[in-house]
């Protein structure tokens, strides 16, 4: 019985192991929309709404513009955050593929809107290296905005994440 059960055990673990990229992954779009040679991707968070705006211009040079919006009952919310209230990364096997970045984390007081998009543009560079080296379909985009609020903490996760071979050009 005992070797059954090791048996089970050991198939388990192989199984586990052996997942893949195509794995669902944490903290999805609830949706997206391509038009135009752009992607749209938007997941609610609480009361506010993440959407992340992305084109590919070429293999290597991508347009991000990371927007929220606050979707409660007030009209208005106050923020608090950092310079950047977005940070978006590119991910491979759970580690950050771009160089080390600084960030100041000086406090910013930033007032949305009932329903009005609040944004910031971003643009990020692939290196031939990292096009040659990684596939574009293991690729994650992680989209985090890092705030505090009346109604949530720094700590609380308000973030998403997809594919970067999902924003690539048809």
């Amino acid at each position: 019985m005992m070797k059954v059960w090791l048996a089970i055990i050991l198939m388990c673990c192989v199984v586990v192991g052996c997942s893949n990229a195509g794995d669902p992954i944490s903290d999805p779009p609830d949706q997206m929309e391509k038009q135009d040679g752009s992607l749209t991707a938007t997941r609610q968070v609480g009361k506010c709404v993440l959407q992340l705006v992305a084109t590919s211009e070429g293999e290597q040079l991508i347009h991000f513009r990371p927007s929220i919006k606050y979707v409660g009952e007030q009209t208005e919310h106050e923020i608090f955050h950092g310079v950047a209230l977005f940070d978006v990364d590119l991910h491979h096997d759970g580690e950050s593929i771009l160089p080390p970045r600084s960030s100041i984390d000086l406090g910013v007081t930033t007032v949305l809107k009932a329903n009005e998009w609040y944004t910031k543009e971003n643009q990020i560079q692939l290196t031939q290296e990292q096009l040659r080296d990684i596939p574009m379909d293991e690729i994650q985009v992680v989209v985090e905005a890092d705030f505090e609020s009346e109604e949530t903490g720094f700590d609380d996760k308000k973030r998403m994440i997809l594919y970067l071979h999902e924003i690539q050009s048809d």
